[in-house]
């Protein structure tokens, strides 16, 4: 996310106070946060919260894994099904945060590159021996 002109300026004039060591971090951080609450870019406020949002959604995605919450305990259950599966050639999605389609695909895709492979065809007869326009055979 890029910073807008506005707080640009006031993050240059805030962080020379705090290099210069006329105020703390702690003053400057409650400076430039009353200056974004002050500020009538609510699109700005709305991306600082949404981006805010997401990482706490991803720390409690990885806290319940860490602590063996019940889709983390797959493995348990199937001690030989690995950490991660293929849902699409090429697309590896870890087992404990796999939903019902992602089940469904990888129940159809299980390597990367079989589903391409197995759609090639090759020759049945040797090179040598393979019908050519000059040599009349068909």
């Amino acid at each position: 996310m890029s910073l807008p002109d506005w707080l640009a300026r006031e993050l240059d004039t805030i962080g020379a106070q705090n290099a210069e060591r006329s105020i703390t971090r702690a003053e400057a951080v409650t400076m430039l946060r009353d200056a974004i609450i002050r500020s009538a870019d609510t699109a700005f406020r709305l991306a600082i919260t949404a981006e805010f949002a997401a990482r706490q959604l991803d720390a409690w995605h990885r806290a319940r894994r860490a602590a063996g919450f019940p889709a983390a305990a797959s493995p348990e259950l199937f001690p030989d099904l690995p950490a991660r599966l293929y849902v699409r050639p090429g697309v590896l999605r870890p087992v404990a945060l796999m939903d019902g389609h992602d089940w469904d695909m990888a129940s159809t895709c299980s390597t990367p590159g079989r589903r391409a492979r197995s759609t090639r065809r090759k020759p049945t007869w040797p090179r040598s021996t393979a019908p050519t326009a000059r040599s009349g055979r068909s």
